[in-house]
C-alpha cells in the first residue's frame, strides 16, 4: 500500500512540475512577443501613452467645438 502511494505521490510531482514548466514557457514566450511588438517598452507603457493621446484628443476636440459654438 505504501508504494502505491509513494508511486501516486511521484506521478502528482511530476505532473505539477510539467505543469510548472509549461507555464513557464508560455509565459516566457508572451514576454518576448511583448517586448518585440512594443520595441522593449511594454504593452502597459504602450496601453497609458494611448490613453493619454486619446485624452488629449479630446480636450483638443473640446476645444475646437467651443470654438466653433462660440463663433
Amino acid at each position: 500500500m505504501q508504494t502505491v502511494q509513494d508511486l501516486n505521490s511521484a506521478i502528482t510531482q511530476s505532473v505539477e512540475l510539467l505543469q510548472n514548466k509549461y507555464t513557464n514557457a508560455i509565459n516566457k514566450i508572451f514576454d518576448t512577443l511583448d517586448k518585440r511588438i512594443t520595441g522593449g517598452l511594454g504593452t502597459d507603457y504602450i496601453e497609458m501613452e494611448w490613453e493619454l493621446m486619446n485624452k488629449n484628443a479630446n480636450e483638443y476636440l473640446d476645444e475646437i467645438n467651443s470654438a466653433f459654438a462660440i463663433q
